[in-house]
């Protein structure tokens, strides 16, 4: 394994830093689903390049624009009530890391799904997956 450049480190830990925010307020699926869902997304032709931060990149869905790294693992997120099904914003992931203590009435628990056009593409696997 190579030494990783300034630029990768500091890419890592921004997309780490990401990854702990969203996962602070919804729940997570176990690794071997998660595995499985990227899996998936691997054969998927939305899967590309996106941009979830200003001058990060990384693989994922150019559907959504989600992340591998995040999206993958989630099987719930905290979103406000306005943004139902829309795509997570930047500013509520600001919201989630900077507000300690927020009104709960303004959020829901949103199950977080492959937002392919024919439809969840994890559904099948996911349900190996259920408890």
């Amino acid at each position: 394994m190579g030494i990783l450049g300034v630029s990768d480190k500091l890419k890592e830990w921004t997309l780490e830093n990401l990854s702990d925010t969203i996962k602070a307020e919804g729940e997570l699926v176990t690794h071997e689903q998660a595995q499985a869902r990227i899996a998936i997304c691997n054969g998927c032709e939305y899967l590309g390049e996106v941009q979830p931060l200003p001058k990060i990149k990384t693989s994922g869905c150019t559907k959504c624009g989600c992340p591998l790294v995040t999206k993958a693992y989630m099987k719930t997120l905290l979103r406000r009530l306005e943004n139902a099904g829309e795509e997570l914003s930047i500013q509520e992931i600001i919201e989630m890391k900077t507000l300690k203590k927020f009104d709960r009435k303004s959020y829901f628990s949103e199950k977080v799904v492959c937002p392919h056009p024919q439809g969840n593409k994890w559904e099948a696997a996911d349900s190996l997956f259920q408890s």
